[in-house]
């Protein structure tokens, strides 16, 4: 188990956004029975969910969740070091959703930016990996996006999870900080039962064959040649 404490990282705010359209789980009927949604909703408290339209994706609602926090905090966009994004509904295979939204919240080309791929531990992990960014001591400031839309891939059909997922995105700004107070980290993973939870990317060739094709070869290489030289200098 990688266990232990971290000094000197604040959460300087969080955020999220959800979708405007809400189901409630009685809409789930006939699907499910009565005395079903009556057990689930008591179990859980979760009484309906917030579903995303065709066309918004999970960076759309990490966006909007970022936007405002931004602007509360009053952070200037140059003096944010690093953009994670983590979630297992991403906008696209390549490239990394983090890129994008990188590029939508007009932060700077120095920020680092990169996906993580995970789920209901995802917050926590990306808490952690934000953590020791902070602690190398090169990022000063850092915002972790944490979304999914989760009802795109599961199926209404499945008893087990079609109503517990809504979909949201979060934002939550990150800083080094003598004042804040000690976080603990647990992490570790039970390896098993991976299969359960399988979302397989079908015709993934025909994908990246239909990407590549919409950029010919001669308006690819000269943005890594130019990105080179410029990296060289």
């Amino acid at each position: 188990m990688a266990f232990g404490r971290v000094c000197g990282v604040k959460v300087a705010g969080i955020s999220a956004a959800v979708p405007a359209y809400k189901r409630a789980l009685i809409d789930e009927l006939p699907a499910f029975t009565q005395d079903e949604i009556r057990k689930l909703s008591e179990n859980t408290g979760i009484q309906s969910r917030h579903i995303a339209p065709e066309g918004m994706c999970t960076s759309d609602l990490c966006h909007c969740a970022a936007e405002r926090l931004l602007d509360e905090l009053g952070w200037q966009r140059d003096t944010v070091d690093a953009l994670i994004f983590v979630s297992q509904t991403p906008d696209y295979i390549l490239p990394a959703t983090s890129c994008t939204l990188q590029h939508r919240l007009g932060l700077s080309k120095h920020c680092a930016a990169f996906d993580i791929n995970q789920g209901c531990s995802g917050y926590i992990y990306g808490l952690f990996v934000v953590s020791q960014l902070l602690l190398g001591g090169v990022v000063k400031r850092a915002l972790l996006l944490v979304g999914d839309t989760l009802n795109r891939i599961v199926s209404p059909q499945d008893r087990s999870t079609a109503l517990l997922f809504g979909d949201a995105g979060t934002a939550t700004a990150l800083e080094m900080s003598p004042h804040a107070a000690p976080v603990f980290f647990g992490n570790r993973s039970p390896r098993l039962n991976y299969d359960y939870l399988l979302a397989c990317v079908r015709k993934r060739y025909e994908l990246f064959h239909r990407a590549w094709k919409t950029h010919s070869p001669s308006e690819i290489e000269p943005f890594h040649l130019r990105t080179l030289r410029l990296s060289g200098r």
